[in-house]
């Protein structure tokens, strides 16, 4: 097999603002064309590992997001295409409603894993404005029409998003570190946590990169202060966060949320309870033996 050459996510970005900016591309034809190319790849260099079946996780963007026509294409071709619809920037709640409706159908062990989009920011972090824009190439008017969507879906499932204009991006090394140790200290608080976390983050504007904020949170969700604080204000679990990040990256984790079930199943992105419900029970299905194990 033919290695497939990819672009880094600032090389993407800065080939799909030059095409919709300098050459007036139409984001619609882009997407269609990524979509088409990405199937055509996938059939032509990798037959093989794609005869069982693809499982491809859709945007909601024109027509569907690029993930539709990739799911498209590969479906006329004759393969077999399992749809889940990505609703981005969504809770870990979602997990567990779909964990809910399945009723005992399916046992999950939920496992967190780190991963850092900005592992560079400083404490004091940077204006979301600015670095968004900058990153994907877009004005303030496609921004706030993009988070108002995000908003509205987010409020559908009881959780606000309140991200907007002023508001700031934080480095959140500090805070994946709170949550390994809390994996070992006290596991039954971890999902709560990471929970906390988001809340604080996407709702409330806090600085998770502040380590006061993090005891007051993590004291508020039963764990020991002093010992989290300990845990702050040494460099522990530092090795152990960044090797664990490393291996995610190295096995291509690129993007968050990203959902790996039974090590082999990649569910990419915030999905809605039904299209995780539906991923749950095809895998199972798929492999009845073992039940799902969620990363």
């Amino acid at each position: 097999m033919n290695p497939i050459p990819v672009l880094s996510a600032t090389e993407a970005a800065a080939w799909d603002a030059a095409a919709r900016t300098q050459y007036r591309v139409p984001s619609r034809v882009l997407m269609e064309t990524a979509g088409r190319a990405v199937a055509q790849v996938l059939v032509a260099e990798m037959p093989d590992a794609i005869t069982g079946g693809v499982l491809v996780a859709c945007g909601a963007g024109n027509n569907g997001g690029d993930g539709w026509v990739i799911a498209r294409a590969l479906q006329a071709s004759g393969m077999p295409v399992w749809v889940a619809a990505v609703d981005p920037k969504t809770d870990d709640a979602i997990d567990n409603r779909a964990l809910a409706r399945l009723d005992g159908t399916v046992q999950a062990d939920i496992h967190l894993q780190p991963f850092e989009l900005n592992p560079q920011l400083p404490f004091e972090g940077e204006d979301a404005n600015e670095h968004l824009m900058r990153k994907y190439g877009i004005g303030e008017d496609e921004l706030e029409t993009n988070r108002a969507a995000i908003r509205e879906r987010a409020a559908a499932l009881g959780l606000a998003f309140n991200m907007r204009t002023g508001s700031r991006i934080y480095n959140t090394f500090d805070a994946h570190r709170l949550l390994h140790w809390a994996g070992i200290d006290r596991p039954d608080r971890v999902l709560p946590l990471k929970q906390a976390l988001l809340r604080a983050y996407f709702s409330d504007g806090e600085n998770v990169a502040d380590r006061n904020v993090l005891v007051r949170i993590a004291s508020a969700v039963g764990l020991n202060a002093e010992a989290a604080r300990r845990v702050l204000e040494s460099s522990e679990y530092a090795d152990e966060v960044r090797a664990q990040e490393r291996a995610f990256q190295q096995a291509g984790i690129h993007s968050v949320p990203a959902t790996i079930v039974n090590g082999q199943y990649l569910i990419s992105g915030g999905q809605p309870p039904d299209a995780f419900e539906n991923a749950l029970r095809e895998i199972a299905t798929a492999a009845p033996a073992s039940q799902p194990a969620l990363h």
